[in-house]
């Protein structure tokens, strides 16, 4: 990804215009390639051009399709297990219907809804009359594994809902994919009732800059699938030129917009009304209603029903809810076991206690996550690999975390895990930054900061040396600013490291690493999986 500089005004694109305001003001703005954020600029297909009037970032390379008609079932399973943000997703609707307060006999339609979890929800935790529409192959999927009612054939093209009009649209994360967002806006404009409301969610144009964290910044522009990046004002000329007369448009935070579009200004002082919140209460609401569902109450808990487990477990461990973290695992540790060890051949030695021996199993089963995609990514070359169970990965950094709440002191041989996993994890993290499709593995790539604050924290327990050497990238400035908190927890730790080297004896040997624990459990998966 290279942002382009210009000397006068002499670069102007003239022959083109602006998806979102018309204007032909259009200047080349920043490259990019679907081979990753760091390919070279001679090896980057696709330029956007900035508009200079409304500042969005148009890219009119040729049309492809955007909707996978095929059903792609590995990437389906990696889109589960961890793409899939219900937060982002279910934060708009949640928030809105809040401000709202009733539901009752209103109809819901999101255009564009993939798998169909904002469907589902909209269903079972709103009391909407939901329906979605995906033509890609994993609206079936989600059609068949969540019962809800998606179809097919696009809005306005002889969909069954060609003759409807709703009380909510949503178009979460679409209409920057469409090379004609004026007419897809204008569709639905039509099938909005007078007193109903369009909501569209988009990434921000504005936030495209050279300051902005890289990795963010190149999953916004996703190269070779979005064909223009709105700015605010953009947005706001599109939709008014669509039909809607009355508008609101917010930024959700600095690389996302939220627009609500209506004919009437009810919807919009709704919406102004509306309070984000804290987006984890609504995807809690909704893990919590599936996690009780008979879906999830049979002898073995699905992939999808894991997958949604570990949001959940996830979310206990952000609050501290240490307890309930462990109860999750609890639950998912049979099933998860069967899909990551069908042969039931890795075992783990009892250790004195529950809680231990749940924690130290599930981490090492994580481990087997993490070693195999790690070894099909970076052998073969995957970008979303298949056989493996993504959110295992970042699963094992959670367990982690619950590790340094639960025990004080940690015994040894869970120190010993949790060192391993997270070194583990650290380098496959930082493999996966400068790899082909970083935007695929957003979350492990945010994690590296936390990773290494608690390793650092591991190794100082251990009564271990810290090698700053080997971790010499968090002084590099992309560090600083896409972990500043853990830039800061790592300092700390470091000094400590530091007054502990210099209280050491000249004739005392220095402290080294923590020797592994003969029956480490976590190494024998490395061995068995290296062979």
């Amino acid at each position: 990804m290279h942002f382009i500089s210009h000397d006068g005004d002499g670069n102007s694109s003239h022959a083109l215009r602006c998806r979102a305001c018309g204007s032909s003001n259009l200047t080349p703005y920043v490259c990019a390639s679907s081979k990753g954020m760091t390919a070279a600029f001679e090896d980057c297909e696709y330029l956007f051009h900035r508009c200079e009037d409304c500042r969005s970032l148009n890219e009119f390379s040729e049309e492809g399709s955007f909707y996978e008609k095929e059903q792609d079932t590995p990437f389906m399973n990696y889109y589960i297990d961890i793409i899939a943000g219900l937060d982002e997703m279910l934060a708009p609707i949640g928030s809105y219907v809040d401000a709202s307060r009733s539901t009752e006999g209103k109809t819901f339609l999101e255009l564009g809804c993939g798998f169909g979890f904002v469907v589902d929800y909209a269903a079972k935790c709103r009391g909407f009359q939901a329906a979605g529409i995906e033509p890609g192959g994993y609206g079936r999927l989600g059609q068949q594994y969540l019962g809800a009612d998606i179809s097919a054939t696009l809005l306005g093209e002889g969909s069954h809902h060609d003759q409807e009009q709703f009380d909510i649209i949503f178009s979460s994360e679409v209409i920057e994919h469409i090379p004609t967002p004026k007419q897809f806006a204008a569709t639905v404009s039509r099938h909005i009732k007078s007193e109903g409301v369009a909501i569209f969610t988009t990434p921000n144009a504005e936030f495209i800059t050279p300051e902005s964290p890289a990795a963010e910044a190149y999953s916004a522009l996703f190269p070779g699938e979005h064909k223009i990046l709105f700015s605010a004002k953009g947005l706001s000329l599109l939709l008014s030129k669509a039909g809607f007369s009355h508008l609101a448009v917010k930024q959700r935070r600095s690389s996302n917009l939220i627009a609500y579009a209506a004919s009437s200004p009810g919807p919009i002082a709704l919406a102004e009304a509306a309070q984000s919140g804290n987006a984890t209460t609504y995807t809690r609401e909704y893990l919590a209603t599936y996690r009780h569902s008979a879906l999830s109450r049979t002898e073995k808990i699905s992939r999808l029903g894991l997958a949604m487990h570990y949001r959940l477990f996830k979310d206990f461990v952000n609050n501290g809810w240490a307890d309930q973290a462990i109860d999750l695992l609890l639950e998912m540790r049979p099933s998860f076991r069967c899909e990551v060890d069908p042969g039931m051949s890795f075992t783990i030695p009892t250790q004195s206690g529950e809680r231990t021996e749940i924690l130290h199993e599930m981490l090492c089963l994580c481990g087997i996550c993490l070693l195999k995609e790690s070894i099909l990514s970076q052998d073969h070359h995957l970008p979303y690999p298949a056989g493996s169970i993504a959110f295992g990965k970042t699963m094992g950094f959670y367990i982690t975390t619950v590790i340094h709440q639960v025990f004080k002191p940690e015994p040894s041989t869970i120190i010993d895990s949790a060192i391993n996993y997270l070194n583990t994890f650290i380098d496959y993290g930082m493999w996966l930054r400068s790899s082909r499709r970083a935007d695929y593995h957003l979350e492990a790539i945010s994690l590296i900061g936390p990773a290494v604050a608690s390793l650092f924290l591991f190794l100082l327990k251990a009564g271990a040396a810290i090698d700053k050497k080997r971790y010499s990238f968090v002084e590099e400035p992309w560090f600083r600013v896409d972990h500043p908190v853990s830039y800061d927890e790592i300092q700390t730790h470091l000094n400590i490291n530091r007054k502990r080297q210099e209280q050491i004896q000249p004739q005392h040997p220095s402290p080294k690493s923590p020797q592994p624990h003969p029956n480490n459990p976590f190494r024998r998966v490395i061995e068995r999986l290296r062979k």
